[in-house]
């Protein structure tokens, strides 16, 4: 199916490993200021990784991790 971005399987390097799901969406700006307007913290701003893939992360106030990628 056309979308979504690139990924793998593999064991972690170090650690236990983790899993970030990433979600869509047209303004990653505005969606990280939301989030943290509710509680979350930027792990990793806005952030051009290829010609086509466009990634920020952010954790929940648990701690989750939650990737988006510009739509």
């Amino acid at each position: 199916e056309e979308g979504g971005i690139g990924g793998g399987v593999a064991k972690a390097q170090e650690g236990p490993g983790s899993v970030t799901v990433y979600v869509a969406t047209d303004d990653i700006t505005a969606t990280l200021n939301r989030a943290t307007e509710l509680g979350a913290t930027v792990v990793m701003p806005e952030m051009q990784v290829s010609d086509e893939v466009t990634i920020a992360l952010f954790a929940d106030p648990e701690g989750h991790v939650i990737g988006l990628t510009k739509a």
